[in-house]
């Protein structure tokens, strides 16, 4: 059994159960708001004010609060075929590589966003609307989600190697400058390609193979310009701006939040007997 105190994994598995609940019920507060919006449009011509933005901050909750949960479980979507025939040590080394690709990737997104809540705490920032809402609250909740999920992160990282080393999964359900100076948008989405699917061969989660991929597509073009010569040291703050701004705005947008209210509609629709 791995090395890691009883009562530290228990406390884990309580925080993921906790936060699986609280996704839970942000989900009906997200139903909630839209019907009663519609209803106050309809009944009363005052809608909720910015029930949009409410519900696509919301929407961030919902989606990073249950990772660590699905980690726990081992739920997040990989590619097995290509490593069916490996070992089971195999199995776990490449468990524990796909644990910390995702550790890497998720935690350095959740630090480029955490990391700017100080400043804009000091400057009152909110996002625009009637409510004037503050934009660091979602913050803290995107940060300590994915500090939970890093966690259990680390714990699937131990679980790797201790399958690796005793055989026993107790947890089972030229030079690259000179090539980089002749690539053009075709050749770098080839390489983006070529890494996606090596990550996804190896059983990295496909959310972390895609975005690792991306970002190494990202940094690749801002580095490297037609004509002129490999300038990494250039492609760092605009790559990581990216990576910072993206995935959050991202998960806060009202379109995806259509996705897990349409999954709460047809559960609802299935408990009550409609389907």
């Amino acid at each position: 059994m791995l090395n890691v105190p009883r009562d530290f994994r228990r406390a884990q598995a309580f925080l993921e159960d906790a936060a699986l609940f609280l996704a839970g019920s942000v989900l009906l507060i997200m139903g909630l708001i839209i019907v009663a919006s519609i209803v106050g449009k309809t009944v009363f011509l005052r809608p909720i004010p910015d029930e949009l933005l409410m519900v696509g901050l919301l929407n961030v909750a919902v989606i990073v609060l249950p990772l660590a949960y699905v980690e726990r479980h081992r739920g997040h979507i990989t590619v097995t075929v290509t490593t069916d025939w490996m070992s089971v040590r195999a199995r776990g080394v490449l468990r524990a590589f796909g644990a910390l690709a995702m550790g890497v990737f998720f935690g350095g997104i959740g630090y480029m966003v955490v990391r700017r809540m100080p400043d804009e705490i000091m400057r009152g920032a909110y996002y625009d609307g009637v409510l004037q809402i503050p934009t660091w609250p979602m913050k803290v909740v995107f940060g300590l989600a994915i500090l939970l999920f890093v966690s259990r992160l680390i714990l699937s990282i131990l679980e790797g190697i201790h399958t690796a080393v005793t055989g026993q999964d107790d947890a089972a359900p030229g030079s690259l400058h000179e090539e980089i100076l002749k690539l053009d948008p075709l050749l770098v989405g080839l390489i983006a390609l070529g890494v996606t699917l090596f990550l996804l061969a190896v059983r990295v989660p496909i959310a972390a193979a895609l975005g690792i991929s991306a970002s190494i597509g990202i940094f690749i073009i801002f580095s490297w310009r037609p004509g002129a010569e490999f300038l990494p040291q250039f492609a760092w703050r605009p790559t990581l701006s990216l990576i910072a701004n993206g995935p959050y705005d991202f998960l806060k947008s009202y379109s995806l939040a259509t996705v897990p209210l349409f999954v709460l509609m047809g559960h609802l629709s299935y408990e009550a007997g409609f389907t």
